[in-house]
């Protein structure tokens, strides 16, 4: 199989790398944003709090183990998608798998 990133042919380890990369770019916002639409807003003497910023800033390791979970998810489903369709865009960086 050949492997191209935006045309260029590139070796398999670099051409997961890339992506690994690219989806760890698009997630960080993404994360946020599912974990302030998932869960309520804390009001406290009407200063509002999201939920990302309290897990972030409370508890570092429990917000880093699930933003890898959420991570491993997303990539799983890249790998899948590039896998099963020979090609996928992330962000304008174009994957190809030729056989």
């Amino acid at each position: 199989m050949n492997y191209y990133i935006n045309g260029q042919e590139v070796n398999e380890e670099k051409f997961y790398g890339r992506l690994e990369y690219e989806v760890i770019e698009r997630s960080e916002e993404d994360f946020d944003n599912h974990l302030d639409e998932t869960h309520e807003e804390i009001k406290i003497a009407g200063i509002t709090f999201y939920p990302s910023r309290i897990l972030f800033e409370l508890d570092k390791i429990a917000y880093e183990t699930m933003f890898t979970e959420y991570v491993d998810y997303i990539l799983s489903e890249y790998i899948q998608e590039v896998e099963l369709l020979n090609k996928l865009t992330i962000s304008g960086t174009k994957f190809e798998i030729v056989e």
